[in-house]
């Protein structure tokens, strides 16, 4: 029995938006169908991430399905392919009966029942060779769920707790089966996470997958019962254990892996187990160059002799200054195979930002976002970098505690979520917002129906608006209520929530506000309909004030509601969006006056 390991293609990947990776993927395909048939391999194990995107191109289909059909002819019978966090579990799913009678298993996601991951794997006449758990990338939504009150340690324990529990049982499972058989076979695992002692590199791609201390769960997860573990997730090969190990991506993610040697894993147990390292040719060659003008000019001259197509990355980082850098190295590649992906002056550079150093054309790019990229050029410690866009972006209107919270991913106060839903209305007439500190007074709509003049607020306007925003907070948890009008007088009420908890009071809370806003209209008038929406579920406890700034401006902008959402989103990825929104409504109030038809109550 030999069983190959491999993960991390990323089918459809590209290099900084620029290269299409394709031919390299192709040429592994094919390398790997030679090296299948060469080793005389048995079961082909692929740990997740088979797709860059949860939606592949048709190319990247094409290349997946039919290297899937040809494996057959290399006189491998068996494979099992996990799902990564990259791909999309409905997906890789939907052919898995089409697949399964050409004796391909796929795990998209943890299944319902966990005895669907144990897979015997029989020769030609029936006769059991190994057990493989096929453990896919374990979300937190399929192994655990979501506890009212809890705090960010006990949700990562809890996490931490299900990913062991997950494979404790399924190794049961595992040896049980082994016992009816009746025969000593060995046993493995797959696994697509994060495990202490695997390696990284900043330019490597990898997504964080989980919240807290459990970044990188220790290898005591996997029980001693498994013979071998095969994991994914990691693009760098790495032996965690001898028996547990990273087999890494075919191709390099990034420079920062162009040295890098790439791997395949054979597992052979044809007499007594043994692991063999097969090295993945180079498809595509990669370089950084990193050095002053004359190791550049050299480096670039001798990559030219050589004639071959090299794609590299060329950062000047020389004490004399270097304005024409851009248009010195590009002549220096005239007619050769060499491409500059990126090039960087530092020395220059942390000064000046040129086309050659983002995607995007600078015409495009806000004052914001060049200060940003600014920032990531110069050589300055992470403290300073976050107190340089603490004290740019944010005026007095915002306290710089609340700011410093906002950039490095903490809890969102209150003083952030205010003068956020304030630039969201500001830009559409048609909204007004309310705020949330009045969610927290049980007598508000009582003070607002003795009191016409009220926080100053706008009774007219408010009747007038399309829709009413007002962000509730309650039991560490933020809600959005949206009050959307269809007529005058008559409302509709939703709440978006991303844990899907009880909102009824948030709700009451809206038609008593409403209530207040026309007093002689009868409620059963005022609203014709109340719905809880639940939405993308947050990555983390931070996440939770960062979705309700999300659906917001989504809510400011778009005429039309969401449906009902399952899944997850990485909320927190729109914070430093919410900045500039604060700040650019922040500067406007230097030079006129609110013009808004909410005043924040002091």
């Amino acid at each position: 029995m030999k069983i190959l390991h491999t993960s991390d293609w990323h089918l459809g990947r590209t290099l900084y938006s620029k290269k299409e990776r394709q031919e390299e993927h192709t040429a592994f395909l094919e390398w790997l169908l030679k090296t299948i048939e060469a080793n005389s391999i048995d079961l082909l194990l692929i740990a997740g991430d088979i797709f860059d995107t949860a939606a592949p191109s048709s190319t990247s289909q094409k290349m997946y399905y039919n290297f899937l059909i040809k494996v057959r002819s290399t006189g491998c019978e068996n494979i099992i392919i996990v799902g990564g966090n990259h791909d999309s579990p409905n997906f890789l799913n939907a052919p898995k009966d089409l697949l399964a009678a050409l004796n391909i298993v796929v795990i998209g996601n943890a299944s319902k029942s966990i005895e669907d991951e144990v897979i015997v794997i029989e020769d030609k006449k029936g006769n059991p060779l190994i057990i493989v758990c096929a453990v896919p990338f374990l979300r937190e939504k399929d192994i655990s769920h979501f506890t009212e009150a809890e705090n960010y340690f006990d949700r990562s324990k809890r996490i931490n707790e299900a990913i062991k529990s997950h494979y404790e049982d399924i190794a049961k499972l595992a040896e049980n089966k082994r016992k009816l058989l009746g025969n000593n076979i060995p046993i493995i695992a797959t696994g697509h996470l994060s495990v202490a002692g695997g390696k990284r590199n900043e330019d490597d791609g990898v997504r964080d997958i989980y919240i807290g201390n459990i970044e990188a769960v220790g290898s005591d997860i996997f029980p001693e019962i498994f013979d071998y573990v095969a994991l994914g997730h990691y693009h760098i090969p790495s032996k965690i254990k001898e028996h547990i190990r990273y087999c890494g991506s075919p191709i390099p993610m990034g420079f920062g892996e162009a040295k890098q040697k790439k791997c395949v894993y054979i597992i052979d147990y044809t007499k007594k187990k043994s692991i063999e390292t097969i090295e993945i040719p180079v498809f595509q060659k990669l370089e950084s160059i990193v050095g002053d003008k004359e190791f550049i000019e050299r480096r670039l001259t001798e990559l030219k002799k050589e004639k071959s197509s090299v794609w590299v990355e060329v950062i000047y980082k020389g004490d004399e200054i270097f304005p024409d850098f851009s248009a010195w190295a590009n002549e220096q590649i005239i007619g050769s195979k060499i491409e500059i992906l990126k090039l960087q002056n530092q020395q220059y550079l942390n000064d000046v930002l040129t086309k050659e150093d983002t995607i995007q054309a600078l015409d495009e790019l806000n004052e914001f976002d060049i200060f940003d990229k600014l920032l990531e050029k110069a050589n300055i410690s992470v403290e300073q970098k976050n107190e340089l866009k603490a004290n740019v972006l944010f005026s007095e209107y915002v306290q710089s505690a609340d700011a410093e919270l906002l950039l490095n991913g903490g809890l969102i106060s209150d003083a952030i979520i205010w003068p956020f839903f304030q630039a969201v209305a500001s830009k559409n007439e048609n909204i007004s917002v309310l705020d949330s500190t009045y969610s927290g007074m049980s007598d508000f709509a009582d003070r607002l129906r003795a009191n016409p003049n009220y926080a100053n607020l706008n009774r007219a306007a408010f009747r007038a608006s399309r829709r009413i925003l007002w962000p509730m907070f309650a039991d560490s948890h933020w809600h959005l209520v949206i009050m959307h009008r269809v007529r005058d007088g008559v409302y509709q009420l939703y709440c978006l929530d991303s844990l899907n908890t009880n909102s009824e009071v948030f709700m009451n809370k809206a038609a008593d506000f409403l209530q207040a806003l026309y007093p002689h209209q009868p409620l059963a008038e005022l609203v014709k309909k109340r719905q809880n929406i639940e939405i993308l579920r947050q990555h983390n406890l931070r996440d939770c004030a960062a979705s309700v700034c999300f659906w917001g401006m989504r809510m400011a902008a778009s005429i039309g509601l969401p449906g009902t959402q399952k899944g997850t989103c990485d909320y927190s990825a729109y914070r430093y969006d919410m900045a500039v929104q604060i700040a650019e409504f922040a500067a406007k109030q230097v030079d006129e006056a609110p013009k808004r038809r909410t005043v924040r109550r002091r």
